[in-house]
């Protein structure tokens, strides 16, 4: 085989078109290769920084359109749905922004966080080994109903096993006993505040990057059982969650009941609110005797697609993923070394629980009043 020539082509960074000048065509705008910068605005101006390129991190992202990143949005969201909820914490200028911001910019930027287009160059993997993993499967959807299914082996579920709510539940188990039916564990402030400390980098190359498991979760259902095999006395782990846009984007302290329930997006589908309303106010206002608990309601993948809003045309992503963890950890009540290593180590042993019951378990019909 021979060749000939220089080999030279003008295809640069990212595989993108170089002009003669150097400048990587991004399609969106012009990628300076000398400073690492784009030479124009981002022109949707969302970004906080219109000219900086991959939100400052080129080594685990990639911005091959120019435009708004959906880790920036995402972070807004957060901003919009849970840090609301602190005012005195905030910085003035957060404060100030959110107090300016109305209904419909809420629900635009919520939507926007949760978009495929705006995460496009953020390699999510397709492993199963982390958050980070799992997020991208939710936000990409590729069938109506995700069920995953994760038992003792699979490092996600020696993540959650070795998390600070499941430190919680083990001392439940040795106070209370097993639970009669599924039972909720909430996202409250101190779950929040604890989650990140779940952080388990050495369990797989993507842990490192990714948010720790719990705080991708939130609130989940939870069942514990006592199992005696041959090898002796376990408790079965059994824990439930699903995410969906209503979860992914709850106020902070709110669950559904009572005197709460329904979406910000509702109120201005249904012509409640209107779209220039404070959403600081209406997030503080009754709405036909409830608060909303969430910004976006939940959708289903015939839901999601193509929509265009103030910030653009986007496509929207995030259905129903549904997941389930099972296991055992061995627990005899008469040996205190067993009791001790139960209450307190962060990381045990787990074992398969074979006979756990799927069917008569079954916590989803829970999940119209409280996920």
């Amino acid at each position: 085989m021979a060749s000939s020539g220089l080999g030279e082509t003008n295809y640069s960074f990212t595989g993108e078109w170089a002009d003669g000048m150097g400048l990587v065509y991004l399609r969106a705008r012009y990628y300076n290769n000398d400073d690492g910068r784009f030479i124009l605005k981002d022109p949707s101006s969302l970004e906080a920084n219109l000219y900086i390129y991959a939100s400052a991190n080129p080594i685990t992202r990639t911005d091959r359109t120019g435009l708004y990143s959906g880790f920036t949005a995402f972070t807004e969201c957060f901003a919009i749905h849970t840090l609301s909820q602190f005012p005195a914490s905030l910085p003035i200028g957060l404060r100030t922004a959110l107090g300016a911001m109305t209904a419909q910019e809420a629900v635009d930027k919520c939507k926007l966080a949760y978009s495929k287009d705006v995460w496009g160059s953020m390699p999510f993997g397709e492993s199963l080994t982390s958050a980070h993993n799992l997020f991208g499967l939710y936000l990409n959807e590729p069938s109506e109903r995700i069920r995953l299914l994760f038992f003792a082996k699979n490092t996600l579920t020696k993540e959650l096993a070795s998390s600070y709510s499941i430190m919680k539940l083990r001392r439940e188990y040795m106070q209370l006993g097993g639970t009669n039916s599924p039972k909720e564990y909430k996202y409250l402030v101190g779950q929040q505040l604890v989650c990140p400390f779940d952080w388990s980098p050495w369990l797989s190359p993507t842990s490192f990057a990714s948010v720790p498991l719990t705080c991708f979760m939130g609130s989940f259902y939870y069942q514990l059982k006592k199992v005696e095999t041959t090898e002796g006395t376990f408790v079965g782990f059994r824990i439930d969650n699903r995410t969906d846009l209503e979860s992914g984007t709850h106020i902070a302290l709110r669950f559904p009941g009572g005197t709460y329930g329904g979406s910000v997006e509702e109120l201005l589908e249904s012509k409640q609110i209107s779209g220039t309303d404070p959403i600081l106010e209406v997030l503080n206002t009754k709405y036909r005797s409830r608060y909303v608990v969430s910004i976006l309601r939940a959708r289903d993948i015939n839901d999601t697609g193509w929509y265009t809003s103030s910030l653009g045309t986007h496509e929207l992503g995030g259905g129903n993923l549904v997941q389930t963890y099972a296991w055992m950890e061995k627990y005899d009540s008469c040996d205190p070394l067993s009791k001790i290593i139960f209450y307190a180590w962060r990381w045990p042993k787990l074992y398969e629980w074979t006979d756990w019951d799927y069917p008569t378990t079954q916590p989803i019909r829970l999940w119209g009043e409280t996920h």
